[in-house]
């Protein structure tokens, strides 16, 4: 699969089980445990805040919880702590990406990944369109099939 180049994303999306956002350019999120229906009390209210540039280039991901989060960038097996009020950025190279929003004490296991990817083409193109997400959803599994 090609590459996108960083000018042609136009959004970012954040998901992990159920849960699915995406955020556009010049746009911010903020996630934690309710948001991500976690009840851990290691993830913050507020843990980790996703800001978009204006032209959707990178991807800023800031600790703003407690305790560290840890952040594995496409085609790496590392994953890099992040502590509190720290922050990195990510570029189209970087994505998919998984940020894991806590670490267990005892055996340093990273829990709870979150997954980063930029949104579709398609599914943003249909869904201007048609003005809808649904349509947006539509478009995405037409383009898997």
């Amino acid at each position: 699969a090609a590459r996108r180049s960083p000018r042609s994303m136009a959004r970012f999306v954040a998901h992990r089980g159920e849960y699915r956002a995406e955020v556009a350019a010049a746009a911010q999120l903020l996630l934690g445990r309710a948001t991500l229906g976690i009840s851990d009390k290691r993830v913050s209210r507020g843990q980790l805040r996703l800001s978009a540039s204006p032209n959707c280039s990178q991807l800023t991901a800031a600790n703003v919880g407690v305790n560290s989060i840890g952040i594995r960038r496409a085609a790496s097996a590392d994953i890099a702590s992040l502590r509190k009020g720290a922050s990195t950025s990510l570029t189209a190279a970087d994505l998919p990406a998984t940020v894991y929003l806590s670490q267990r004490a005892e055996d340093k296991e990273w829990l709870y990944p979150l997954q980063l990817d930029a949104a579709p083409e398609q599914s943003i193109a249909a869904g201007a369109a048609a003005g809808s997400e649904e349509a947006a959803a539509e478009a995405a599994e037409a383009a898997a099939a």
